[in-house]
């Protein structure tokens, strides 16, 4: 399954490691969330929006989020 964080970074051109160094969000954190193991809290998720450019409500993978 993927994830709408991994479609917007892929849409946008940024990879993980990018992402994390952006965010300050470990890189081990990110990966679990690109890949769907976990989900951020509200503080994290408003991190990787700012880092993405994007509204947090894109992120969150609720409401059939495939």
């Amino acid at each position: 399954m993927e994830t709408k964080l991994k479609r917007i970074m892929a849409k946008k051109g940024i990879r993980q490691a990018d992402l994390a160094r952006i965010s300050k969000i470990d890189s081990s954190r990110i990966n679990r969330y690109v890949n769907g193991c976990c989900f951020p809290n509200s503080a994290t998720l408003l991190r990787i929006s700012i880092a993405l450019n994007c509204d947090p409500a894109e992120l969150q993978e609720k409401g059939g989020g495939k």
